[in-house]
């Protein structure tokens, strides 16, 4: 049976499980900000507080998927040899993943599940580094510099990870405080330095002429340096002196920057982003010194602007430009940024201004839930800029679908249909009538608890079935073009109705519907009950119109063709 081909390359594994954590990520922490600062709903109780879980998901949870499929796929092109194999980069990353949603189930359900969460992402990530060892232990290469440094970095951050555990089975804050600093100013900003230090001259000697590759080697050493020297002060309480580390960081980096000659870049959208990263960067390390010399004075300015122009402007435009290009190259697609993947990095620029701007107006608490959409539809920019990328057979050429792969999608994708919406329907026109006639409110509420849980946790699974058979469709009988004609309509509502469902079912009903409904209810049941028996005959309304519209298209009835 064919295969969406996520398995054929390690970048195309590791990318898109990044990409599944990321929209995870984004869409929990939007959710917070927007409980916080904008009233959406009551926030939960949450297991930790939710700005530790936040810079623990994002700098342990997201960056590493995209650091190991990036790494599998450059370390053998820089020792010229060898691969990672699929029995080593596929369980891997599935660990990590299975760690990401475990760490989520504990986000309010204990901290035996962040535990557990916790245990399955470093099980994940010392399987994907002992694969990259023993690439590097088995080489003859005599150049093994840039291998060597990754891997001692990744390891740093392994160890650096395996503190949140400690902290977790320990309660001692310092374990994760020396985590979270760490990943930035240990393991993160290290590594994507020498990331760039290693491409952008590289990169730029192929695509510009007479390019003179610059790579001093005390840059390197020097910068480590200070960025292990800024985490020494930080976690010492001498955060007023980083100015020292940091200004010699910022002079790296301008020196670099004039070295590497960025402007000859910007003919060239795909390494322009690199070089318009790297330029961030400089402004980023400004910052810090700024911040560092106003705490000298005694003055608490900027909150946390530098760290999140560090995070957003470097780190993860950094991470889009490199995605780009080793998606790219290696699908057999031209080196070429389209106008949607540069928009799209335009686009995360935009949203780390933006949240700058939140640290800088403390004023305006509407930019902070402003901040996470507006990354959100960049990235979503790129996963659409991507997607026939990693989901395309290896070289670029059509996939081969099998007769039975199809007809046991279909089967899936019928049935899902049916257990799902059938379900609506008993919910709408026979349970909540039922509900309706009994006399006593308490009743009302502990029968239609009683019930609506299973069927939730039925429409759950059926709605994963039939989003991924849809999606396995779609992608299959290479029916994207679709969505851009009217004459299709359906389409977009199919993917529209499965998207609200699902947002119900795994985010607002945990969150705020369930408790929603049970303070509601107790208030009001009979206008409670009335308000929610409207939103189910509209969602089945919008359903069999859907199924109508789906049934007669594919028949060849096109009302707008």
């Amino acid at each position: 049976m064919a295969t969406l081909h996520l398995t054929a390359a390690p970048h195309r594994t590791w990318f898109f499980a990044g990409a599944v954590q990321l929209i995870a990520t984004m869409g929990w922490w939007m959710g917070e900000l927007g409980a916080r600062y904008g009233g959406w709903f009551s926030p939960p109780a949450w297991t930790m507080p939710p700005g530790w879980l936040h810079a623990y998901v994002m700098l342990y949870g997201v960056f590493p998927f995209f650091i190991f499929g990036f790494l599998m796929t450059a370390v053998p092109n820089w020792l010229g040899e060898g691969s990672i194999p699929k029995a080593c980069y596929v369980p891997a990353a599935g660990l990590m993943l299975a760690g990401a949603l475990a760490t989520y189930a504990g986000t309010t359900a204990g901290s035996a599940f962040l535990l557990l969460g916790t245990g399955l992402a470093l099980a994940g990530w010392a399987l994907a580094w002992s694969g990259l060892f023993d690439l590097v232990r088995r080489t003859t290469r005599p150049d093994r510099r840039y291998p060597i440094v990754v891997l001692t970095l990744t390891a740093v951050g392994f160890i650096l990870h395996a503190c949140v555990f400690a902290w977790l089975a320990s309660g001692k804050t310092f374990l994760f405080q020396l985590a979270r600093t760490g990943a930035v100013w240990f393991f993160l900003l290290p590594l994507f330095f020498n990331v760039s230090h290693r491409m952008i001259p590289f990169f730029s000697s192929r695509a510009l002429p007479d390019y003179p590759v610059v790579r001093p080697s005390w840059s390197v050493p020097l910068f480590t340096a200070a960025s292990l020297a800024h985490g020494v002060l930080e976690l010492s309480g001498l955060a007023a002196w980083t100015w020292i580390p940091d200004g010699a960081m910022l002079a790296v980096v301008l020196y670099l920057l004039a070295a590497w000659q960025g402007w000859r870049s910007l003919p060239v959208p795909l390494l322009s982003m690199l070089h318009i990263a790297f330029a961030v960067l400089a402004l980023a390390m400004a910052l810090h010194v700024l911040q560092s010399l106003a705490w000298l004075g005694g003055r608490a300015v900027l909150g946390l602007a530098p760290l999140h122009l560090l995070a957003i402007g470097y780190f993860s435009a950094t991470l889009l430009a490199m995605v780009s290009r080793v998606s790219l190259g290696h699908s057999g697609r031209p080196l070429v940024a389209d106008r949607l993947t540069f928009a799209c990095f335009l686009g995360v620029l935009a949203s780390a201004a933006v949240r700058v701007a939140a640290d800088l107006a403390p004023g305006a608490p509407w930019l902070m839930p402003a901040a996470g959409p507006a990354l959100a539809r960049r990235l979503r920019g790129v996963g659409l800029a991507l997607r026939s990328v990693l989901l395309s057979p290896p070289g670029g050429r059509a996939a081969g679908m099998s007769v039975e792969s199809l007809a046991t999608a279909r089967v899936l994708h019928v049935l899902g249909v049916v257990l799902w919406i059938g379900g609506v329907a008993m919910v709408t026109t026979v349970l909540l009538p039922a509900v309706r006639r009994l006399k006593r409110p308490e009743e009302r509420v502990e029968f239609f608890e009683r019930i609506e849980r299973r069927f939730a946790a039925q429409a759950r699974v059926t709605t994963l079935i039939t989003g991924l058979s849809g999606f396995y469709l779609v992608h299959a009988l290479g029916a994207w073009s679709r969505f851009g004609a009217a004459a299709f309509w359906w389409m977009h509502a199919m993917v529209a109705v499965w998207a609200l469902f699902t947002l119900m079912l795994f985010v607002l009903e945990p969150l705020w519907l369930h408790r929603w409904f049970l303070e509601r209810a107790k208030r009001d049941p009979e206008g409670t009950f009335r308000r929610v028996q409207r939103l189910h005959w509209v969602l089945l309304a919008l359903s069999l119109v859907t199924i109508a519209g789906a049934v007669a298209g594919s028949h060849g009835w096109l009302v707008f063709g």
